[in-house]
């Protein structure tokens, strides 16, 4: 995998977030085969090459298996209302 590029590398540029905004639309339309991003640990504006998207045939969308949610709130309500009558119900 190839690694992640840096663009503008915060340590070294003292830019306005204006700047850094016209920078990253730029960079957008410069480099659309790469995803650009803010990397938090390196304090700078790196891109990372995006995933090739799945066209054949029997592509996982087409399979996709329905699933059940099992996170959230502990209390399924279809209403607030729901919701707050069956808090008070416990």
């Amino acid at each position: 995998m190839e690694p992640d590029r840096v663009f503008i590398d915060f340590h070294e540029e003292n830019l306005t977030m204006m700047q850094v905004l016209t920078k990253v639309a730029e960079l957008q339309k410069q480099y659309p085969e790469y995803e650009i991003f803010m990397d938090g640990d390196r304090f700078a504006i790196v891109g990372r090459r995006r995933k090739e998207r799945w066209e054949g045939e029997g592509s996982p969308s087409v399979f996709t298996i329905r699933t059940t949610r099992t996170s959230g709130s502990p209390i399924a309500a279809s209403s607030p209302a729901q919701a707050i009558s069956r808090w008070h119900s416990i």
